[in-house]
C-alpha cells in the first residue's frame, strides 16, 4: 500500500468516530477492543460473519467457530462490513456491541444457545 493510500486511510479513520450500532437498547453492550481477522460474506446463505484474533465477549452459542454474525437492516450490514473492511485494512482494533442477555455472555442467532454469537454494531478504536 503507497503511503498516500495509508495517509488517506489513516485519516478516514482518525474522522470516523460515530459507532455504526443497530437501536440501541439497554441489555447492549461494547467489548474491549479487538482485531479482526476475517470478514466472510456467504451470498448463498445471506449472511455476513466477523471473525476476531480473540474473542470480543464469552458466548454460550453452540457454533464454536470464532464467527460472530452480523445482524440488523441491509444497510446496517453494509455500513459494519465496511467499517469492518478498514479496521481490517488499517489494522486498527475495534469494539462488538452485543446483546448481554446471558449475564456477561453473548445471545446467539438461534433459539436459547444454538448458532452463533450475534454482533449488533462495530467501533473503530
Amino acid at each position: 500500500m503507497t503511503t498516500f493510500k495509508k495517509r488517506a486511510l489513516s485519516l478516514f479513520l482518525g474522522l470516523c468516530t460515530v459507532a455504526i450500532a443497530t437501536e440501541a437498547h439497554a441489555g447492549y453492550v461494547w467489548s474491549g477492543p479487538v482485531v479482526i481477522s476475517k470478514v466472510d460474506v456467504e451470498a448463498d446463505a445471506a449472511a455476513t460473519y466477523l471473525t476476531f484474533a480473540s474473542t470480543p465477549v464469552s458466548a454460550s452459542c453452540s457454533a464454536t467457530n470464532g464467527q460472530w454474525v452480523v445482524t440488523g437492516s441491509a444497510d446496517t450490514i453494509k455500513s459494519i462490513v465496511s467499517l469492518a473492511l478498514a479496521a481490517k485494512l488499517a489494522g486498527a482494533p475495534v469494539k462488538v456491541l452485543f446483546n448481554n442477555s446471558y449475564s456477561g455472555t453473548a445471545s446467539c442467532d438461534g433459539s436459547g444457545h444454538t448458532g452463533y454469537p450475534v454482533l449488533r454494531g462495530l467501533e473503530i478504536q
